[in-house]
């Protein structure tokens, strides 16, 4: 049987990292992307192939339609064919709307919600029969926090996008699902906040702690598994009970 190609967009670090780390135990080829430091990525990639796994690098802006459309051509010409696509890439500005500039918000939603329609439209054509794609959402669609405004719009569009792009799959044999963490472990979520705050987050939880980006990338290993055949156009959300 051959080796599945997987690309994981953001894939240098966070979740996108520990998904990367994951996959790679299960023997997939592993494309993970960057947007600007590459030296993380090679760090990860490295990491990956002293543990006998299979991974490379490559630079992609998701916001960037030729960058995504070169990502997605090379891969298809170099491994034949793209089994999953992982899309963990993306930005967290935190400020109420009102706070908000312009250009703060037109970046977020370049990233986050432009990013995601260019990786969909990429995918489309050259992932194979009997592959999966995941995007990835936020818990904040529901909880709605102060400051998380501009980002739970990106993130809820996200959402609606998957769940329509599932239905013009039809016919291809292709699931498509959404992966909504709470808290988790990560440099973006540490990110200006206090010892208190965090902990505050962590107690939210029934389970009492953040979740870690493994807790994520192993729901990321089941969908795209043989056992996740029945699974398509979810929003599923990994949050411990939090909400």
């Amino acid at each position: 049987m051959s080796v599945k190609t997987v690309i994981i967009l953001g894939g240098s670090r966070g979740i996108g990292k520990a998904c990367a780390l994951v996959l790679a135990q299960q023997s997939y080829n592993i494309i993970l992307t960057y947007a600007n430091n590459r030296a993380e990525a090679e760090i990860v990639s490295a990491n990956i192939t002293q543990q006998d796994g299979d991974a490379s690098i490559a630079q992609c802006d998701i916001s960037n339609v030729d960058d995504v459309q070169q990502l997605f051509n090379q891969t298809v010409a170099q491994y034949g064919e793209i089994y999953a696509v992982i899309n963990t890439a993306g930005i967290a500005i935190m400020k109420s709307i009102t706070e908000f500039s312009i250009d703060e918000f037109n970046h977020l939603i370049q990233t986050n919600i432009t990013g995601t329609f260019n990786v969909l439209q990429a995918a489309y054509h050259t992932v194979c029969s009997g592959g999966r794609m995941i995007m990835f959402s936020s818990n904040v669609t529901m909880t709605t926090p102060i400051t998380y405004g501009p980002y739970a719009a990106s993130k809820a569009a996200v959402e609606t996008l998957v769940q329509t792009f599932a239905k013009e799959l039809r016919g291809k044999n292709i699931t498509i699902n959404t992966i909504s963490p709470g808290p988790t472990a990560t440099e973006l979520f540490f990110k200006g906040k206090s010892e208190q705050t965090i902990q505050t987050f962590a107690n939210m939880s029934p389970l009492e702690r953040l979740g870690q980006p493994e807790d994520i990338a192993n729901v990321v290993k089941f969908l795209l598994s043989d056992d996740a055949t029945w699974v398509n156009a979810q929003v599923i959300r990994v949050n411990g009970g939090f909400i």
